[in-house]
């Protein structure tokens, strides 16, 4: 959900920088989106621990192998990224009430975590072959770079086909005039 709302913000800016959503998708729209995603990184971040908690404090042995294995070698600095970068960074830039007003800012923080996403599945994937060595090949980003290309032609005719603002919407008035406190 943390990815999905980074991809909404990234999206959702874009669309504001090419005129596109002009008077519907306003700054106050900008700063929920950006308390979703400081949400959703403590939320992470709570899951994350809660889950290496249990393992570890249940002593489950087909558990913690896979802890183990990531506690050494180049996983390690993997894992500590992942703490680093997806929870602590995100934290601290999206803390301030200014930073979730800011587009740039945004879009910088939620690039940040779509790409620590992406790390995140692949140290939960990836099996343990070569002692602790972590291999970025050629197969895992080119697969990714493949969907991600699919993913953006998709969306791009889709929206080139589609109004982006719903039609006849009861709504749409209460939701364009939407105010922070």
């Amino acid at each position: 959900f943390q990815a999905t709302l980074s991809l909404i913000t990234i999206i959702a800016i874009k669309l504001m920088d090419k005129g596109l959503v002009k008077n519907i998708i306003t700054d106050e729209h900008l700063h929920d989106l950006g308390k979703f995603m400081f949400a959703f990184t403590v939320f992470y971040a709570y899951i994350a621990f809660s889950q290496f908690m249990l393992i570890w404090y249940a002593n489950l042995p087909e558990e913690t192998i896979f802890y183990a294995h990531r506690a050494h070698g180049g996983w390690m600095a993997i894992s500590f990224s992942l703490l680093i970068l997806k929870f602590v960074v995100p934290f601290l830039l999206l803390l301030p009430r200014a930073a979730k007003r800011d587009k740039n800012h945004l879009v910088r923080v939620g690039a940040l975590l779509l790409v620590m996403q992406w790390v995140d599945v692949y140290w939960l994937v990836y099996p343990n072959f070569n002692d602790g060595h972590v291999v970025f090949s050629f197969q895992e980003i080119g697969l990714f770079l493949g969907f991600l290309g699919v993913f953006i032609f998709a969306v791009t005719k889709f929206l080139s086909k589609n109004s982006i603002v719903a039609i006849k919407d009861p709504y749409i008035q209460e939701a364009t005039n939407h105010h922070v406190l």
